[in-house]
């Protein structure tokens, strides 16, 4: 039987062969690093070799203990705080664009209604729907009041609302915030997100800032042990 040359000559059921045993070598490949990476194929080893050593006896012993992955997670779900935390020893999270810190009222609650309200403070002025309606999905604030009342700004006893700054100016240009935190199943949710429209020259210094915060924010999270986000 001759071979063929390429993919694209093989046939149908021959395709289907080959991405099956590529799946099956993929999935056992993963079995096989999670098994070494989260200890179990090293407790095993232990555990067998207790055994040979020991003889029944060793059913009654108890293993050096060890921390594992899942171990880790465990002990993450059990003191990670309701509302989501900052990194110890810092008030922010700093990238090479911009920055993250915890929202205060007195301050941040004017400068944000200000960038987000159509005025020229970042740069030319802008319809203040293109954001609020769009994105946001609610009518703009007409005021600092009505800002302070919209969902966005809700206060919850499981979340955490951040402001954006610029690093090189110094100055608030966005939101996000963090919702629905769940210690017990390391969940948390990435809740609004935006930069003000009129961010920068281009657009694209506008979407490089929503990037840096949400990997920024992703890293921390992770880190944090938080399994889903």
């Amino acid at each position: 039987m001759e071979l063929p040359n390429s993919l694209s000559e093989m046939p149908p059921h021959y395709l289907g062969m080959l991405a099956g045993v590529i799946v099956f070598c993929s999935t056992v490949t993963v079995v096989i690093f999670l098994l070494v990476k989260g200890g179990s194929i090293k407790r095993m080893m232990e555990q067998t070799k207790t055994y040979d050593e020991a003889g029944p006896e060793a059913l009654k012993q108890t293993l050096m203990p060890r921390l594992l992955l899942y171990d880790e997670l465990i002990e993450a779900s059990k003191h990670l705080p309701v509302c989501p935390q900052m990194p110890k020893n810092k008030s922010t999270l700093k990238g090479k664009f911009v920055k993250l810190r915890e929202y205060n009222e007195k301050i941040d609650c004017e400068r944000l209604f200000k960038i987000s309200n159509g005025s020229p403070t970042l740069g030319l002025a802008y319809d203040p729907t293109s954001l609020w309606n769009n994105s946001l999905g609610e009518n703009p604030p007409k005021s600092e009041n009505d800002f302070k009342a919209t969902k966005m700004m809700k206060t919850e006893e499981n979340g955490r609302k951040l402001v954006v700054a610029d690093v090189e100016l110094g100055k608030v240009i966005g939101f996000v915030s963090l919702v629905d935190n769940s210690p017990k199943n390391l969940t948390v949710k990435i809740g609004y997100l935006w930069i003000a429209p009129n961010h920068g020259k281009e657009n694209g210094e506008r979407v490089r800032a929503a990037q840096e915060t949400l990997f920024m924010l992703l890293k921390h999270l992770f880190s944090l042990k938080y399994r889903r986000v």
